[in-house]
């Protein structure tokens, strides 16, 4: 049953699962890379409160966490506790529906890119700990920096002659579908987004879902715009790759290089994706990136070893030991 027994590979074998409790794994003796893992047992304890979770670290109860911001900020002021921190591959973004009028306009989706602060994102959303992004996070070398791309810098008076431009001297309503009680930062993130279209004159509503009932309107399409994020891609053009369920036709120039990136061999794909990332922000299709979270890792200081990357990956765990 793979709901309850892993199949493959790897630096642990499973010995046990307690559902929403904790996963136990023990060394595996006969794994290829010599003198990994460190530990002989690993085990993961399913502890949904951050408060809880805290707890634990700071009486030794568990020797690792993952906080979130504001866990983080309490932490950097622990002796007892070491706080890591890298920026993540993971993109908070915002789909945005191209088939719902008037965001099939180019200049009405130009004004909303350009109405963006993703500076006052990142420090109201995430309190500092992340950085704006474009498509493509700042860990890959051949990101683009978000100034750098079109309509990634913050002008309201561009972005209201935009809207003029497109016939909304006005502006309209929109309706922001928000993911709800998935993290404290995109709670936040919304109502500064909101706040920020406000002053270009798109007024906004903002209704929060819960995961399957969000999920069910984002692959229906039945949205205007809505908050989202990309984690860790190993390949970069799934950064760019159009979900075509979540929006109206994509122009043919999109198309077009997305069949050349498919098609690229290594030499090509680099230029290809530069050039689709380009496009993507000119057109400010399918959606809008805003900022790449930080990743935080909190761990005793009798533990070694930590060395966790922007992947989000905890592969790290193979070469982390304890003192003492």
């Amino acid at each position: 049953d793979p709901a309850m027994f892993m199949v493959g590979t790897g630096p642990f074998k499973m010995v046990s699962y307690a559902p929403e409790r904790e996963l136990v794994f023990e060394a595996n003796k006969d794994y290829w890379e010599p003198d990994r893992p460190k530990v002989d047992n690993l085990i993961i304890r399913y502890i949904p409160e951050q408060q809880a979770q805290l707890a634990a670290l700071q009486a030794g109860e568990v020797d690792i966490m993952f906080p979130v911001p504001e866990t983080a900020l309490v932490l950097e002021n622990d002796a007892n506790v070491t706080l890591a921190e890298v920026v993540s591959a993971n993109v908070v973004r915002l789909n945005v529906n191209s088939g719902h009028p008037p965001l099939d306009n180019v200049d009405v989706r130009r004004a909303i890119s350009m109405a963006i602060d993703r500076q006052e994102l990142v420090d109201a959303a995430l309190l500092g700990k992340g950085a704006p992004s474009s498509h493509i996070p700042e860990a890959y070398a051949w990101s683009i920096a978000p100034q750098d791309q079109a309509y990634g810098t913050r002008d309201v008076a561009a972005a209201k002659q935009l809207l003029a431009d497109a016939g909304f001297p006005d502006g309209f309503e929109l309706e922001l579908m928000h993911l709800a009680n998935y993290g404290t930062y995109l709670d936040r993130m919304i109502e500064v987004f909101a706040a920020q279209l406000n002053e270009i004159g798109i007024t906004t509503t903002i209704v929060p879902l819960e995961l399957a009932s969000w999920l069910d309107r984002l692959l229906t399409a039945d949205f205007d715009i809505t908050d989202n994020e990309f984690s860790f891609q190993a390949d970069p053009f799934q950064y760019l790759r159009i979900r075509r369920e979540r929006q109206g036709p994509a122009p043919t120039v999109i198309d077009d290089l997305e069949a050349a990136a498919l098609a690229a061999g290594p030499d090509e794909l680099v230029a290809i994706l530069t050039e689709l990332s380009k496009t993507q922000a000119d057109l400010v299709y399918p959606d809008i990136p805003l900022m790449a979270r930080v990743a935080f890792t909190a761990y005793g200081n009798n533990v070694v070893g930590v060395n966790q990357d922007f992947t989000n990956s905890y592969r790290f765990l193979i070469d982390v030991g304890k003192n003492g």
